[in-house]
């Protein structure tokens, strides 16, 4: 067994956390004055903004969450919800904004989400290997397995399956994905003018794959890029997703609420990459926390305070039903949140019923309106001294790599962390001051 003991003086991992939609994490926070998205979330150069500010506090990369479908589970799958309140909808297709980012930038890496359950693993393996090459070798996938109905109608399947049995796909899936990237030797392109033969057809393969969801027989039509493959990316948190985490997963993002159990489920992690025979080093965990600002405490807890009042309860309903696959129109709103089993994401649930001894439970609408705010992220809220304290003690209690991090109000929350939360983190010897030359995956790989 190896040292699980964390160097607290390492330096932080961070990424951003981003949506190619008019409202990210807070229910309506578009209508707070300081927020630009509404206006600019559809124009490159807010995106490209935004990247050279990720890059100026020196983040590892610029992450894209995504879904296909409005959440519909809510009040017996009322469609009209999710839209009326623009509850993370439109939802537009980060996959095209990546190129544009990352030729405004040169180090920073970018994260996209792709669900093993929607997109055949042939269109998948092409796009991330396309995007490798176009990023110069700063491109990351995140994993994951859907169970949304109404994604499955709207790409014209039938259903979806059981939430373990998805992991089964998912891992079908990863060994093929793995195969097409493998398939070009780096040295395959030999351009020789004298026969003109461009490629050395020896080294290039073709995949076959029979099993019980893929039956291929194919040739990836993209050569070797930088990484081979992109840094694989997971946020599992049932026992069989963190299993399958930490057989595959370089990155992991995880939202816990307290230090305590932000070590507990990083030591968790680590012991099951060890027992899959990797190295616990081999993966960077990364924790959800939400960071909302002020020039003092107090103007930071006002801002909070308009973040909370902006959230309409039934749109913050919507987006907890979406995401747990549970209908709470039927749930007494004051009543206490209790564990149970549901057919959506289980670490949803588990941020509001997995609480620290000594806290009471919390409700359903205290549950709706933090999810509305944080997606359940722990909020560090107060001054660039303030946030810069917090998230030291989280880093070394916690023992974690870093944190991903969720805006309250877009771009401001960058900006304000690019101009005076880095420099103090900096100033500590916690977050780097230069960028290694190389890939994403490199840049990872750093202590």
């Amino acid at each position: 067994m190896q040292n699980h003991d964390r160097n607290p003086r390492k330096r932080m991992h961070l990424s951003a956390q981003l949506m190619f939609t008019p409202m990210m994490h807070a229910i309506g926070s578009w209508a707070l004055p300081q927020n630009r998205t509404l206006d600019d979330f559809s124009n490159l150069g807010f995106w490209q903004d935004v990247a050279r500010t990720c890059e100026e506090s020196f983040f590892d990369m610029c992450f894209f969450a995504d879904h296909l479908a409005p959440d519909d589970v809510f009040r017996r799958g009322d469609r009209t919800l999710a839209i009326k309140y623009g509850v993370q909808w439109p939802v537009l297709d980060p996959l095209l904004l990546i190129p544009a980012m990352a030729a405004a930038t040169e180090h920073v890496g970018f994260g996209a989400t792709m669900s093993t359950s929607l997109y055949p693993p042939f269109l998948l393996a092409r796009k991330m290997a396309t995007l490798d090459h176009v990023t110069h070798g700063r491109i990351a996938w995140n994993v994951v397995t859907s169970f949304s109905k109404t994604e499955a109608r709207a790409l014209g399947f039938k259903d979806m399956v059981s939430h373990d049995e998805r992991y089964v796909q998912a891992e079908e899936y990863m060994q093929v994905c793995y195969q097409f990237w493998s398939s070009w030797a780096p040295d395959a392109l030999i351009a020789d003018r004298s026969s003109l033969s461009l490629f050395d057809s020896s080294k290039v393969k073709y995949v076959t794959h029979a099993g019980k969801y893929y039956d291929i027989d194919g040739c990836l039509p993209v050569h070797a890029s930088p990484q081979g493959r992109p840094v694989i990316l997971q946020a599992g948190a049932s026992p069989v997703g963190r299993d399958f985490a930490a057989r595959h997963a370089e990155g992991i993002f995880s939202i816990r609420t307290t230090a305590k159990a932000m070590a507990e489920f990083g030591r968790d992690i680590r012991r099951r990459a060890e027992a899959a025979g990797r190295s616990s080093d081999d993966v960077k965990i990364l924790f959800g926390v939400q960071i909302v600002q002020g020039r003092t405490d107090a103007e930071a807890r006002d801002l909070l305070h308009h973040l909370r009042a902006n959230v309409n309860l039934d749109a913050a309903l919507t987006k907890l039903s979406g995401r747990t696959g549970v209908d709470w129109d039927e749930v007494d709103l004051d009543s206490p949140l209790a564990p149970m089993k549901v057919p959506g994401v289980q670490g949803v649930l588990g941020m509001f019923t997995e609480r620290p001894a000594g806290e009471g439970a919390i409700t359903l609408r205290q549950a709706a309106i933090e999810f509305g705010v944080s997606s359940g992220s722990p909020q560090v809220v107060g001054s660039a001294d303030t946030i810069a304290a917090e998230l030291e003690r989280l880093f070394v209690e916690g023992e974690g790599d870093g944190f991903l991090i969720t805006p309250a109000v877009l771009p401001e929350s960058f900006e304000y962390f690019a101009e005076e939360v880095a420099p103090r983190l900096q100033k500590k010897g916690l977050l780097r001051t230069s960028y290694p030359t190389g890939t994403l995956r490199g840049l990872m790989a750093q202590h």
